[in-house]
């Protein structure tokens, strides 16, 4: 006889295929906190690289391992250059990690810096079903009641859309960013010395993590239940329903 199985919340499925409506907000929470985690490691290494590139640019522009950090710069800052350095000591200065909702729709970053558009579209849908308005682009709240509206498919489709421009520019600051180590491991085995080693070095610790952080949002790790296309994939279900 074959033995019942439980599912956790977060496991139901509806009828269709997708998340249950009970268990969707426990699954957006969750993808939720997985991408502000790794963001915020993003925007920390960029803005690490962004201080190096602005300290020894004009020293270095000429060395071939160099040129690639251009790339990455400029994928950077269309991925994430933005509120998420309000995490990030910059100068003493930090940026407010709350804003209303107003605030949040007018900023100036909303024009090119798709992971804060994207993590707010996906508040805005989340708070939807509650017919409420998020207030922060960096957590989603837990409401003492179930949803009282279901998932609104245009809210969702427009989380959707923006999902796949930051898993475009992730993987592409991801390729950027193992090129840029490979000439850096070729600079730094060239015998007898290689030149400016220190610097390279540092480079090369900033542009491995930036990698890995790409890596681990867009690909699905063996036993790993979060991850960009796990996320687009639910988002994708919920704006297919009618």
């Amino acid at each position: 006889m074959p033995r019942a199985t439980t599912r956790r919340p977060e496991e139901e499925v509806d009828r269709g295929g997708g998340v249950g409506r009970a268990s969707l907000p426990v699954v957006l929470r969750k993808h939720q906190k997985f991408m502000v985690c790794a963001l915020r490691d993003l925007a920390a290494e960029l803005h690490l690289l962004h201080r190096i590139w602005y300290k020894t640019h004009t020293q270095l522009r000429h060395m071939v391992w160099w040129r690639p950090l251009h790339r990455i710069r400029v994928l950077g800052k269309r991925l994430v250059t933005g509120p998420l350095h309000g995490a990030v000591p910059r100068s003493g200065v930090q940026l407010p990690s709350e804003a209303p909702t107003s605030a949040v729709q007018t900023l100036p970053f909303a024009a090119h810096v798709h992971a804060p558009r994207y993590l707010y579209k996906i508040a805005l849908a989340y708070t939807a079903m509650w017919d409420a308005q998020p207030t922060t682009w960096e957590s989603l709240p837990r409401y003492a009641t179930p949803p009282t509206q279901a998932p609104r498919a245009a809210a969702f489709a427009a989380a959707w859309e923006e999902g796949q421009c930051v898993a475009q520019l992730a993987e592409a600051l991801g390729r950027a960013s193992m090129q840029c180590c490979a000439r850096l491991d070729a600079h730094l085995h060239t015998p007898p010395a290689p030149m400016h080693a220190p610097t390279a070095m540092a480079v090369y610790a900033c542009v491995a993590k930036i990698a890995a952080v790409c890596r681990s949002m867009c690909e699905e790790e063996h036993g790993s239940r979060v991850s960009l296309q796990q996320l687009q994939d639910v988002l994708e279900r919920c704006a297919r329903r009618v």
